[in-house]
């Protein structure tokens, strides 16, 4: 697809979703969402295991940065290379947050594990930007991004603060960047010759999300191993693949 044409779909699909969320009643946190079917206490640690399965992304993140930084095996859009940097701090930085909420789930912890999975999320749209769409837009989307992710996060934890906690702003900035990113997977122009990490990451997202909404042992034990599977998926896709040439 034309860029031109493609960016004016992107646009109009983010002006018709925070539209579509304006018009909705307010979303108060469901206080069930912290109770987990896995509760079980090992080694001393409340909840185990849904706080053990979040070490891959530390994992994941450490390796992403030393690829980056020292062996430079991966292969990047410089121009962004930020938005790697970013994204991979926070899949670290996921560790703690998660680790911190899954140990101790409440309102007031839920806020660390939100945050860093935001700034991952919105750095990852940057990327995305870069790889299918443009440099210029990836350039000038990041910090954007990640103030607005970050807010709409704070936003919501303030009007809980307050009794009035609303979490539209943060569903709207947890799913339409996977909408989004679906939309410059299938029409936009691939500066690379794979993307198949990018369609195992979002694959695992949606396992993480569905953990949340339909929580059984399985899915407590295994929402975190999954997520960290699709990051290491999108990290060996990016030290495969090649440039395209003409």
């Amino acid at each position: 697809m034309n860029p031109k044409n493609l960016k004016r779909i992107l646009l109009l699909t983010t002006i018709a979703a925070i539209i579509t969320m304006g018009f909705r009643a307010p979303i108060s946190q469901d206080l069930s969402y912290h109770s987990f079917a896995d509760v079980r206490l090992m080694f001393g640690i409340a909840n185990f295991w849904n706080v053990a399965s979040n070490l891959g992304f530390v994992m994941v993140g450490f390796m992403g940065l030393y690829q980056l930084f020292v062996t430079r095996r991966l292969m990047i859009v410089a121009q962004v290379k930020t938005a790697y940097s970013v994204f991979f701090i926070g899949v670290a930085l996921v560790v703690l947050g998660s680790g911190f909420y899954h140990f101790a789930p409440s309102n007031a912890t839920l806020i660390w594990d939100r945050l860093p999975m935001t700034v991952a999320f919105m750095a990852l749209l940057s990327m995305v930007f870069a790889e299918f769409l443009s440099v210029v837009w990836a350039r000038r989307s990041l910090w954007p991004l990640l103030g607005v992710g970050l807010a709409s996060a704070v936003y919501w934890y303030y009007g809980e603060l307050h009794g009035v906690g609303d979490l539209r702003a943060y569903v709207l900035v947890q799913f339409l960047p996977v909408v989004l990113i679906v939309l410059l997977l299938i029409f936009g122009q691939n500066v690379f010759n794979a993307a198949s990490g990018y369609i195992w990451l979002l694959a695992s997202y949606v396992l993480a999300k569905a953990r949340e909404h339909f929580d059984t042992p399985i899915f407590q034990i295994t929402h975190g191993v999954m997520a960290a599977l699709g990051l290491y998926a999108l990290l060996r896709c990016m030290t495969a693949r090649r440039l395209r040439h003409g």
